[in-house]
């Protein structure tokens, strides 16, 4: 997708895009088990879409309210987090 048209799609169309973008790579994950894939990259430009259409919506949310769009689950938030084995062992 080209970022002109991802900005012309409302809220609901970029949920609505993103769903679509994830259920076909898991798609292509189960043709790539099957058999062979035509082409690889489709992953790669699957993902970018992906980011594109996630970069958007967080640009919206800053633009609507200064509200930042929360991270990953499980992602580290600092460096507070608790130490490494090898930081333990020394």
């Amino acid at each position: 997708m080209k970022p002109q048209e991802i900005r012309n799609l409302s809220d609901e169309e970029l949920i609505a895009e993103e769903q679509r973008i994830r259920k076909r790579i898991f798609e292509l994950r189960c043709q790539a088990v099957t058999e062979k894939i035509e082409n690889p990259r489709q992953f790669t430009n699957l993902r970018r879409d992906i980011a594109r259409l996630l970069t958007e919506r967080s640009a919206r949310a800053a633009a609507a309210g200064g509200a930042r769009v929360s991270a990953a689950p499980g992602a580290a938030a600092g460096s507070g987090s608790s130490p490494t084995p090898q930081q333990a062992q020394t």
